[in-house]
C-alpha cells in the first residue's frame, strides 16, 4: 500500500521537530553557526510569512536601477537576513555609486529587522559583479545553485499528492 503524503503549512506545534531537523542538517552538512536552532526560533523566524520587496534607484530624477529582495534565514547560523534576488543598474548609471547605495540600504534594512547578513548569487564568470561585491567586503561561498523549471517543473506538478 502506497504511503499518503500531505504537504501543508507548518504550525507552531511542529516547531520542536523542525528545530531538531535543522540541527541534524547542520551536523550532516558540517555547518555549525554556534547558535543552535530552537523551537522558539522556528516559531518566531520560520513560521512567519515571507514577502518580497522592491527598491527603485533614482539618479537625477530618473529611475535607473532596482533591487528585489526577500527575507531569508540561515538555520546553521540561527540568523535572519535578506536574500537579494536581483540588483540591476542601467548601463548609463553605472559607476555612479548606485549599486553601492543599494547594497548599503539592504544591509541597513537587514540590520533594522534583526538580521545579520545579506546574501545573493552571481553567475560564474561575471567578473565585474564579483569585483564590485569584493570591493564591499563580500566573499564567495562554495555553493551549487539548483533550479527546477520548464518540463521538470511541470512534471512535478502532475505527480500524485
Amino acid at each position: 500500500m502506497a504511503s499518503q503524503i500531505l504537504i501543508r503549512d507548518a504550525h507552531a506545534d511542529d516547531s520542536a521537530a523542525i528545530a531538531r531537523m535543522c540541527r541534524a542538517l547542520a551536523v550532516v552538512t558540517g555547518v555549525d553557526g554556534g547558535v543552535p536552532m530552537t523551537a522558539e526560533r522556528v516559531t518566531r523566524d520560520l513560521i512567519e510569512g515571507a514577502h518580497l520587496s522592491l527598491l527603485s534607484g533614482v539618479v537625477d530624477g530618473r529611475v535607473r536601477g532596482y533591487a528585489l529582495y526577500s527575507v531569508a534565514y540561515e538555520t546553521a547560523w540561527s540568523a535572519r537576513g535578506l536574500y537579494l534576488s536581483d540588483l540591476f543598474v542601467a548601463e548609463d548609471a553605472r559607476r555612479c555609486g548606485l549599486a553601492r547605495a543599494f547594497m548599503a540600504e539592504l544591509v541597513r534594512r537587514a540590520k533594522a529587522s534583526g538580521g545579520s547578513f545579506v546574501w545573493w548569487m552571481t553567475k560564474p564568470g561575471n567578473r565585474q559583479a564579483e569585483a564590485f561585491y569584493a570591493s564591499l567586503g563580500a566573499h564567495a561561498e562554495p555553493l551549487s545553485a539548483m533550479v527546477i523549471h520548464t518540463e521538470a517543473f511541470e512534471a512535478l506538478i502532475g505527480e500524485r499528492k
